[in-house]
């Protein structure tokens, strides 16, 4: 990615911030997958529906990381004077 100096000093801790928070719900996916595929044989329905609770909470968990991400980069790019959103009329 091509970016000023300015803009780099903004974006990168962010990037690595949402790769670090996100690094952490993919890693219950994994489990959750891990799980479901050593389970499947003998599935009863009470373990599905755990697993299907666990999901949607992963789930989530993903859309709170993108949602902080871009709350907090928004921030970041008006009060750092970046230019890495456009800015809204």
């Amino acid at each position: 990615m091509d970016l000023e100096t300015k803009e780099a000093e903004v974006f990168w801790p962010l990037y690595r911030e949402y790769r670090t928070e996100m690094l952490k719900v993919n890693d219950r996916f994994v489990t959750l997958l891990t799980s479901y595929l050593e389970s499947y044989d003998n599935l009863t329905d009470q373990q599905a529906n755990k697993l299907l609770d666990d999901y949607v909470s992963i789930e989530k968990g993903r859309t709170a990381v993108k949602a902080s991400t871009c709350r907090v980069s928004e921030g970041a790019a008006r009060t750092e004077g970046g230019t890495l959103l456009p800015d809204r009329p």
